[in-house]
């Protein structure tokens, strides 16, 4: 799956609420598909979510 730069923009931003608001996987991949009008895949939805927590600024 190919996003474009502000499709991953949004989808980052949509992920950091999500964890903030502690919603569940399904939660999350069912606002992320409301609000991109395309749904991600499970594994899209995993390595974004990695890579939030491998980045120091969003563990602070």
């Amino acid at each position: 799956m190919t996003l474009t730069s502000d499709q991953v923009e949004m989808l980052v931003t949509l992920m950091k609420n999500c964890e903030y608001y502690d919603l569940t996987e399904t939660q999350s991949l069912d606002l992320i598909k409301s609000k991109l009008s395309i749904p991600i895949p499970r594994s899209t939805y995993y390595n974004y979510k990695n890579k939030l927590y491998q980045d120091k600024n969003f563990n602070h």
